[in-house]
């Protein structure tokens, strides 16, 4: 088996694939499910041979781009007039801040043009995978995007666990005693015990606990709770979820488990929400969010002051590389300060000017180092605009829908709680996976407006 090439697995693979959803007469949804699944699972995969201006084209940029012109050919989506000013904003918004990406390469203020380029490039794909997904959810409903979220981000994590245990990656003594059994068990060859490039299986973005993995396992945990909301299997998928928080938990990653306890505590909250109203305790549900606040603002106060009293470990989180980032961030606004209107563009550029090895480890930083205040302030605008769409989906969707939402807005959220901590902008599948959702509550509100109308 490790002598069949990568051209002939996809090929076998794309066949079949076409074959079986041309059967069940699903073509249309079965290529826009197989683009998002792409988008998760192996990103940067290539069309062997094919090239563009000296780069080779990526599979996922090819699936795009058709299933953007059927979405428009079709014309099944509703008048853009419904789209509601918030939806414009997290889309215009977005846009101009790839627009800023570009005109940052073409200044040339940072070290690197090409980087600049080449960053401003893959912020198009996030673009052009928010409008995809607004498009589809438009015309379809929002578990059309859910789904094989679900299902991409469940067989990386399958992946990323047999890359653990088969001892190509990570780190089995997180796990203990039970990590050191597992791996002495697990079966050979698995699925990743094949060399690089001599599959498709083997060249996707889970890498035993890296941090890709983690940041999937993050957005993995709260989409199977919306999933599990409209699901017969509610077993199956609340172990899937389990696994989540296991990966979480063995990968040691300090800001991933901060991302956790923020996407677990959304769960949470609402579960106490719903318990509360179910018993007819409307008083003590009318508090549960303000005391939830003075929970949330209790604990980060004690967290700043046990930091700046020298504490090295706080919630199981540890604190002693804290300093570096904010040396980091001093640079980055620094920078800023240097360069505000255009920055010095994306890519490695921060890290030549600082001469260092690491970039921000911050998403929003990162994107005021790349554009400068403008962008910034774009990319802040799409993005809060995004997540007040998703709270307003909840408070306005049915009872049997609200999970869903709480779902989709506890990914969001554990994203950018997970993104404030890490070389985020470094992770193209993560980012794509975000602006799927947040295209996907942009779509859900242009429908729901439109059946108002």
């Amino acid at each position: 088996m490790t002598d069949i090439s990568v051209t002939r697995l996809l090929i076998a693979a794309a066949t079949t694939y076409v074959l079986a959803i041309y059967s069940m007469k699903i073509v249309f949804e079965g290529i826009c499910a197989a683009t998002i699944v792409l988008a998760v699972f192996n990103i940067t995969a290539v069309v062997t041979g094919s090239h563009i201006g000296g780069r080779q084209i990526r599979i996922v940029d090819v699936l795009l781009v058709g299933t953007l012109c059927c979405l428009l050919v079709r014309q099944q989506y509703d008048s853009l007039s419904n789209l509601g000013n918030s939806g414009r904003l997290t889309i215009g918004s977005f846009l101009l801040f790839v627009l800023w990406t570009f005109l940052a390469g073409v200044v040339g203020n940072g070290p690197s043009s090409t980087e600049a380029f080449l960053y401003a490039q893959t912020q198009l794909r996030y673009g052009l995978l928010l409008i995809t997904a607004a498009l589809l959810v438009g015309t379809t409903d929002v578990r059309s995007v859910i789904y094989p979220l679900v299902y991409a981000l469940g067989g990386a994590l399958v992946f990323a666990v047999d890359e653990v245990f088969s001892g190509k990656s990570g780190y089995p003594s997180h796990l203990g005693v039970l990590g050191a059994e597992l791996q002495q068990i697990w079966p050979a060859p698995s699925l990743t015990s094949f060399p690089v490039d001599s599959t498709v299986l083997y060249v996707g973005p889970p890498i035993g606990q890296s941090r890709i993995m983690v940041g999937m396992a993050i957005f993995f945990i709260p989409l199977v709770v919306a999933a599990v909301a409209q699901s017969r299997v509610h077993t199956v998928l609340s172990l899937a979820g389990s696994l989540g928080i296991v990966s979480v938990l063995a990968s040691s990653s300090h800001s991933g488990m901060l991302a956790m306890y923020a996407v677990i505590g959304i769960v949470l909250l609402y579960w106490f929400y719903r318990v509360l109203g179910r018993y007819e305790l409307y008083r003590a549900r009318a508090m549960l969010v303000p005391l939830s606040v003075l929970v949330g603002a209790t604990v980060i106060a004690w967290t700043i002051a046990a930091t700046a009293a020298g504490r090295d470990e706080i919630l199981l989180i540890q604190t002693n590389n804290l300093n570096v980032r904010l040396r980091q961030y001093a640079a980055a606004i620094d920078i800023a300060a240097r360069y505000p209107v255009f920055g010095i563009g994306g890519g490695e550029n921060f890290e030549r000017v600082v001469n260092s090895r690491w970039g921000v480890h911050n998403l929003f930083l990162a994107n005021l180092v790349a554009t400068g205040v403008p962008g910034f302030l774009a990319y802040v605008i799409s993005v809060a605009t995004a997540t007040w769409i998703g709270i307003q989906q909840l408070i306005r969707s049915s009872v049997d829908e609200k999970w869903i939402w709480v779902g989709i807005l506890a990914a969001m959220v554990g994203f950018y709680t997970y993104s404030f901590w890490t070389i985020a902008f470094q992770r193209e599948s993560l980012n794509a996976i975000y602006w799927i959702l947040a295209g996907s509550v942009v779509g859900a509100s242009w429908r729901a407006t439109s059946r108002d109308h």
